[in-house]
């Protein structure tokens, strides 16, 4: 099809044309134009917390390792032997000294440097420059409350400070609901949900609140019986939607009152959240749920990381992982 460079006539204000969802050269400029342009969700700190640690991911379409180094640093890897192009490691999480290709056995560090290669005298007499031919490396990580972030792009656009700027506020909340101010991540594992669809429903769907009392009415009303009325209102609480920036969104789903915090909440978990925060940020912390998209790949919801894979334009792999606030009590 014949589109504007710039999308115009695609992306309006009040409609959206399908093409942005099936077209295969939509969906290329896409991953060269956002994905390898700008930050990118690739692990939490809690994931890789010991040297040696790492997992294996996807900035767009390439394939990376997340690891941490000798030093504590974090390296994110382009997951291709730089050789022949062959997937260095095909594990999704572990441990490990080294990294060794399975097709000519070039051997890696976790920080991506080449240490060794298989029958070194097969290339030019053995004269080979190691220290050249390391993995290639994301140009830039960064991470914000142990949310790690990657960008391919030696100079993005923008920071990644100034990437979240308007949803740090939410992000800080969410980290709060911990007396440690932190949250763990993937130790009851992985659920994978591949779908047929185009990876953009997946981040409109988190933050359109529209959809909600029609597509889970049954499971609202399971969450209802169990958790208390507050909930029965669900479907009139005006859940609202705001757009803070750079792709970002953030959905106001419910806010309760400081008697329905403590009707949820056992009142240890409320006493030492309030001893960590002060009262104040502990009952603000409480009271507010929201879901949060950091666009274009990661989303907050409820206890859940969900992190958005496209595989093609009309096929999408979702990641979630399920969160533990560290030191809350059990």
């Amino acid at each position: 099809m014949n589109r504007p460079r710039d999308y115009a006539d695609l992306a309006r204000v009040d409609r959206t044309h399908v093409s942005l969802y099936t077209d295969p050269a939509v969906f290329h400029d896409e991953m060269e134009r956002v994905f390898y342009r700008s930050w990118v969700y690739v692990a939490h700190d809690s994931e890789i917390p010991n040297p040696g640690d790492f997992k294996t991911t996807y900035i767009g379409l390439v394939p990376v390792i997340v690891t941490r180094g000798a030093t504590g640093k974090v390296h994110v890897l382009i997951n291709r032997c730089t050789h022949r192009g062959a997937t260095v490691c095909p594990t999704e999480k572990g441990n490990a000294d080294s990294f060794t290709c399975p097709y000519h056995g070039w051997q890696y560090a976790p920080d991506g440097r080449l240490v060794s290669v298989g029958l070194p005298k097969g290339y030019n007499d053995g004269e080979i420059d190691l220290a050249a031919l390391g993995l290639r490396e994301a140009a830039k990580v960064d991470s914000y409350r142990g949310i790690l972030f990657a960008s391919l792009l030696e100079v993005p656009d923008i920071t990644l400070e100034q990437k979240l700027g308007g949803i740090r506020p939410v992000i800080d909340m969410y980290m709060d609901l911990s007396p440690a101010g932190e949250v763990l991540v993937g130790h009851s594992g992985v659920y994978k949900h591949p779908y047929h669809g185009n990876w953009k429903i997946q981040t409109e769907g988190s933050v359109e609140g529209y959809h909600a009392i029609f597509t889970h009415q049954t499971a609202l009303d399971v969450m209802a019986r169990k958790m208390g009325a507050f909930l029965r209102g669900f479907q009139n609480s005006g859940l609202k939607g705001r757009d803070v920036g750079y792709g970002n969104n953030v959905l106001e789903v419910y806010r309760l009152s400081d008697e329905q915090v403590h009707q949820r909440w056992p009142k240890q978990y409320i006493e030492r959240l309030c001893d960590a925060h002060g009262e104040r940020r502990a009952m603000q912390a409480l009271r507010n749920r929201f879901n949060l998209v950091v666009f274009p790949n990661f989303a907050i919801l409820e206890y859940q990381f969900r992190v958005i894979r496209p595989i093609e334009p009309d096929f999408t792999e979702v990641r979630i992982y399920h969160t533990t606030l560290k030191d809350a009590p059990a």
